[in-house]
């Protein structure tokens, strides 16, 4: 049966993803966000382009009954936080809080799935579950943790049925039809969109040398969603592959689709542990979810992405 589903950050690289995936199921999705995006729009039945403070009021709660809000919006570069807390604390906090208030006023019985952050642990050469220590680094973790801890509180005051979803590193693309903005810091979009790459750090305790993280490609954290909502799934989950990718190993699966670029040897980044791998077996007994994509569909699915009209659109624009 298609449910009424709103997505806050509609058109951003995971909001996009979720977007495309319930409109594959015939879901109606309404989308809201600040940012129009022409390749997200024919999977969003109806488009509000705004502040979610603006967009989302009484009134509009009054006209549309969710089934489930897909909370993507929010401002989520590390760095930035650190020079800007005042953006993360209004734009991750304030404006999040505003809004589960209003659901659990006018949509009580609404389910609201919230984009938290692996950035909220502390990091650990073990697998992280779900209880691991949290110490977040920066004021982008601090409001992800924060939002947690409200939402916790009001499932206690307001029986209010949520979900939040510590992703690790999201990568990946669905095709050639939506990926990330030129530009962005990540690993895979610095090997595809530069002509050379500084790899920091060959002396980690790892077996290649070089530090060890955890990826989850964008379709598989569209589908956990879809997964918690079937599920009813109240609670906290890590959203991961469960196996962790050293940067050498990425960098020569990348060099296989596109040729071998230059490489610089640079120092170690402050505060990098050699591994940081999520333990989602939460999310595979509860939510019955299990990522199926590899680090060749993350690179293939990227070669697409990379070659498509869709991303020299934006990159010319």
């Amino acid at each position: 049966m298609a449910k009424n589903i709103l997505v806050t950050g509609a058109t951003g690289f995971i909001g996009g993803a979720i977007c495309i995936e319930l409109n594959r199921l015939k879901h109606n999705v309404i989308g809201v966000d600040k940012v129009y995006r022409e390749r997200i729009n024919p999977y969003i039945d109806k488009f509000y382009k705004g502040d979610i403070l603006d967009v989302i009021t009484p009134e509009f709660l009054q006209q549309y009954k969710f089934d489930a809000v897909i909370h993507c919006a929010g401002t989520n570069l590390v760095g930035p936080s650190i020079h800007w807390p005042d953006n993360y604390y209004v734009n991750n906090v304030s404006k999040t809080i505003h809004l589960i208030s209003l659901l659990s006023r006018y949509q009580k019985h609404t389910h609201f799935m919230f984009s938290s952050s692996a950035s909220v642990y502390r990091t650990n050469n073990n697998l992280l579950d779900e209880e691991a220590v949290k110490e977040p680094q920066s004021p982008y973790a601090r409001t992800k943790l924060m939002v947690e801890e409200v939402l916790e509180d009001y499932r206690k005051a307001h029986d209010f049925k949520y979900t939040a979803f510590r992703y690790f590193n999201a990568c990946g693309s669905v095709g050639s039809i939506h990926g990330q903005e030129p530009h962005s810091t990540h690993i895979f979009p610095q090997l595809f969109e530069s002509k050379s790459f500084v790899l920091n750090g060959t002396d980690y305790k790892t077996e290649d040398g070089t530090c060890v993280r955890d990826y989850i490609h964008i379709n598989d954290i569209a589908t956990a969603h879809v997964r918690a909502m079937e599920r009813h799934a109240i609670g906290v989950y890590n959203l991961g592959s469960g196996v962790g990718m050293s940067n050498q190993q990425i960098i020569n699966k990348v060099f296989e689709k596109i040729g071998e670029q230059p490489i610089r040897i640079g120092p170690r980044r402050p505060g990098d542990c050699d591994k940081l791998v999520a333990d989602i077996s939460k999310a595979k007994m509860i939510l019955q979810w299990t990522p199926v994509c590899t680090l060749s569909d993350i690179v293939n699915d990227l070669d697409e992405w990379y070659k498509s009209s869709n991303y020299r659109k934006i990159k010319f624009y």
